[in-house]
């Protein structure tokens, strides 16, 4: 066999085996479960089938990603529409979400659908509200929503206070 063809054979194969390996994928949520936090989720880029590019099929029960740290939790809450992207980890990772520490995989697969993780909160097609301020962090919807930045904490929309509001340590507000 010729050089050029048994690279161009080498080229194929290598393709082949590249297009069995997940790594990430932009997804649209269909269902989200929240009381053990996961999605159902949509692959919005399309596969090849037989050279024609077909819809792939839902990866079911993935968990969502919930930022925590220093005894902070954001925990977002998603919708059916909502975009993200998972991520797929090399092995098998129940053992690790189920205890929090080190453990052996339960599986020998290698980054297959099964082994992911969402991370949602992707805007595509558009900018965020221009409502919302730069250089800050904003949290809500368009229409109410706090942002942390250079101008401090602003609240923006509706604020409905149960209990006490203290500002710089003294009580302006007592409700309940």
């Amino acid at each position: 066999m010729k050089k050029s063809n048994q690279y161009s054979l080498n080229q194929s194969q290598q393709r082949k085996m590249a297009e069995q390996i997940h790594v990430a994928d932009m997804v649209e949520v269909i269902s989200f479960y929240p009381e053990d936090m996961t999605v159902d989720v949509k692959p919005l880029v399309m596969g090849i089938k037989e050279e024609c590019f077909i819809s792939r099929p839902p990866v079911m029960k993935v968990p969502a990603a919930t930022l925590s740290g220093n005894g902070i939790f954001i925990r977002p809450w998603y919708r059916e529409g909502d975009i993200g992207i998972i991520v797929y980890l090399d092995y098998d990772t129940d053992n690790v979400f189920a205890s929090g520490a080190e453990s052996e995989p339960l599986t020998t697969g290698c980054h297959t659908g099964k082994d992911g993780v969402f991370i949602g909160g992707t805007i595509c097609g558009s900018a965020p509200p221009e409502s919302f301020p730069p250089d800050s962090l904003v949290m809500g919807t368009e229409d109410n929503y706090i942002s942390f930045g250079g101008e401090g904490i602003q609240i923006h929309g509706k604020v409905e206070i149960e209990g006490e509001l203290k500002v710089n340590g003294k009580s302006v507000l007592t409700k309940g």
